[in-house]
Parts: structure tokens; C-alpha cells; sequence
């Protein structure tokens, strides 16, 4: 199961340092750009959609699996492309199996932390983004070798791929989805009308996505716009706020296990308001750079903690349920950069970022959504034995 993470999170990681390159070869400009990489979101939404009913249909195990090798097989797409439209669908396609196997390894990884019958989810995620890590080193380490993208793309594939079938021997067996189904009644997709508690963990997800996606695309323009950092300096901010979210979640299952889920949500919410409001008002560098980091531990347990209270949600099945959670927070990832862009034209790039603090305020506000009722016929575990 971890590898199934561990994979996920080095994919896209290794493709994003060669972007400069793709786009120099394309001659793309950037709103050219843009609008390709946007197809890598919009791919996300369908495959979010897609998502519930495969894994209700075919079970984690093998949805996992088999989007894991389709992920690893399209990965050198990008490289590949030889025009705008090419690169779109290319980054489309990407997105489309990332979001079915995103879906499918969190709802296998709920099955596994209810096996345990402790929290765990948040380690995978930790792994998610030490795959991340490493694959945005390897990416670039092959651009500063000069080896082309498409025969870097391709060898890390391979590799990727390989991994993917080792998983294979520590995922749970199919019947164990087939359990989990009747726990929590499989027989509802809920995409066409979503419970209110699966609306609600939606919303606390897109919310999520918002904080977490902002510093991504916005920490080193403000750095370098706002406080005058240059080009080395201005990615600090998001170094401090990922390292932060990579130390934070190896540390999270611990504290979600010692404070409880609703505990956590809400100190994490409040930390990350606190973070950034201080990074804003005190206007330096080394502060800025601080509020990011405390907006990184802020929120590195959210996504696994939410995704966990949605894999729980009575009357409907664990797949469908984060399927419809992960549908609507992917659309925070889209909306959230866009309207800090649009709010820094008509004022600044501080007061939008401040955007983040009342995000991270409703958080707070909303994390006692995330105790979710415990799913029914708890002898089903006994029926499957011990934890493999």
C-alpha cells in the first residue's frame, strides 16, 4: 500500500521540472501554457467522477493496480507531445488516472487503517510526498544532465511501473472490498445527491485544497514582488511549506491517534490561520517564510483525516464517498489560484493571500465534520482474520 503512495506522489513530480523545456520546444506562450496545464485539472474532475463506481465495481485492489501501471504507461506523454493540443491531452489524460487512482489507493488505504484499527492514513500520505520529493529531484538531476524529457519520462515509467506491481503483494485481497461494500451499503453512488455529510467533507476538502494549492503557485511571487526576495530566496516559502507538510504527516497519525480527528482538524485550522496572518502583517521575509511553514503543519493531516471520516460515512460505499469528496476538492486546486490572481489585480497580492486565512478559519469551523459514524457490521473483520 505504501508503494501505491509512494508512486502516485513521484509521477507528476518528475514531469514538472521539465516543463520549462516542453514549453521552449513547443514555443508555447504562458497563457498557452496555462491552459494546457489546465487540462491536467479538468482531466482530474473526470476521473474523480469515474472513480466511486469503478472501485465499487472492481474493488481498490485492482483499480489501484491497474491505474497505477496506466499512470506510470502515460507519464511520458508530456514528452512526447509535439504540439499545444498534444500536450492538453496528454496532461489531460495524466490527470484523468491520477484522480481514479488517487481515489482508489485512499479508499484501499481506509480498508487498511480499519484493519488496524488506528490511524494510518496520514503516514501514506507522508509517503505521497516523499514520492513527490524525490520525484522532482530525479526530474531535476535529468534536466541538469540534459537528458531529454521524453527518454527521462519514459525510464522513470518503467521503474515506477515495476514498483507497481510489487505492491501487488501487500495490498489487501478483493474480498476485503467486497466486506467493506457491505458495511457501508455500496448499492449508492451519492454523486447525484451527496448526504450532508459527504457535501460537507466536500466542502471541508475543497477548503483544504484551497490552503494547501495556494502556496504552491503564489508563496515566491510574493516573496519576490511583495517583500523583494530574489529568484533563489523566493522559493523558500514553499520549500519551508512543503517540508513542513512532509515532516507533519509522518507525525500526523500520532497526533490524530493521541487528540482524535476533530481535535486535529480544528489546532491544525487555527495554525494555519495563525501562520499566515502573522507571515502577512509583520511584512518580512523570514516571517513570510515562517507563515508558510506554519501553514504546511496547518494542514498536512486534512486531506487523509477527511478522506478517512468520508470512508466512514454510513449508507454508502467507502469508494463512492471519497470519490465524491476528492470530485469537489479538486475544484478547489482549480478556483483557489485563479481567484488569488483575480482579487491581487484589483488590490494586491498580500490582501489575496489573506484569502488563506479565512479558509483556514472555516476549517476550524468545520472540523467536527470529520467525526463520522462508525460503519456497521463490525464482524466482518472477524470473518477476514488478522491484518495481513
Amino acid at each position: 500500500m505504501a508503494l501505491a503512495f509512494l508512486v502516485n506522489g513521484s509521477v507528476y513530480a518528475n514531469w514538472v521540472p521539465r516543463i520549462p523545456e516542453v514549453k521552449d520546444a513547443l514555443d508555447l506562450g504562458d497563457l498557452a501554457l496555462g491552459t494546457a496545464l489546465l487540462g491536467s485539472g479538468l482531466g482530474g474532475l473526470v476521473g474523480s467522477l469515474a472513480a466511486g463506481p469503478l472501485v465499487a465495481r472492481s474493488g481498490s485492489r485492482t483499480v489501484t493496480l491497474m491505474s497505477g501501471l496506466a499512470l506510470t504507461a502515460s507519464i511520458v506523454l508530456p514528452g512526447l507531445a509535439r504540439s499545444w493540443l498534444a500536450l492538453a491531452a496528454a496532461l489531460a489524460t495524466i490527470g484523468t488516472i491520477d484522480a481514479v487512482m488517487d481515489v482508489a489507493m485512499n479508499a484501499h488505504g481506509v480498508l487498511v487503517e480499519r484493519r488496524y484499527d488506528r490511524p494510518i492514513l496520514t503516514s501514506f500520505h507522508g509517503l505521497w510526498s516523499t514520492g513527490a520529493t524525490v520525484g522532482a529531484l530525479v526530474g531535476v538531476g535529468a534536466a541538469s544532465l540534459g537528458i531529454a524529457p521524453a527518454a527521462h519520462l519514459a525510464v522513470v515509467g518503467a521503474l515506477l511501473a515495476g514498483l507497481v506491481l510489487v505492491s501487488a503483494r501487500g495490498l489487501l485481497a478483493t474480498a476485503v472490498d467486497r466486506v467493506g461494500s457491505l458495511r457501508t451499503g455500496a448499492g449508492r453512488s451519492g454523486l447525484l445527491r451527496p448526504s450532508r455529510a459527504v457535501a460537507l467533507l466536500g466542502l471541508l476538502t475543497l477548503l483544504a485544497a484551497f490552503v494547501e494549492g495556494v502556496p504552491a503557485d503564489w508563496s515566491a511571487v510574493y516573496l519576490a514582488e511583495e517583500l523583494g526576495a530574489r529568484p533563489g530566496p523566493a522559493g523558500a516559502g514553499y520549500a519551508a511549506f512543503a517540508t513542513a507538510m512532509l515532516i507533519g504527516r509522518f507525525l500526523g497519525d500520532r497526533v490524530v491517534e493521541r487528540w482524535g480527528p476533530v481535535r486535529t482538524v480544528r489546532a491544525g485550522g487555527l495554525l494555519a490561520a495563525a501562520g499566515m496572518a502573522i507571515g502577512l502583517l509583520l511584512d518580512s521575509q523570514p516571517a513570510a517564510v515562517a507563515g508558510f511553514a506554519l501553514v504546511g503543519f496547518g494542514v498536512c493531516t486534512l486531506f487523509p483525516v477527511t478522506f478517512s471520516a468520508a470512508g466512514r460515512v454510513p449508507g454508502l460505499a467507502s469508494g463512492a464517498a471519497i470519490g465524491i469528496v476528492s470530485l469537489i476538492g479538486r475544484g478547489g486546486f482549480l478556483v483557489g489560484p485563479l481567484m488569488v490572481g483575480a482579487v491581487a489585480e484589483l488590490s494586491s497580492l498580500r490582501v489575496a493571500l489573506g484569502g488563506i486565512v479565512f479558509a483556514a478559519l472555516a476549517i476550524a469551523a468545520l472540523a467536527p465534520r470529520v467525526a463520522a459514524a462508525e460503519p456497521v457490521a463490525e464482524m466482518a473483520d472477524s470473518a477476514l482474520g488478522p491484518v495481513p
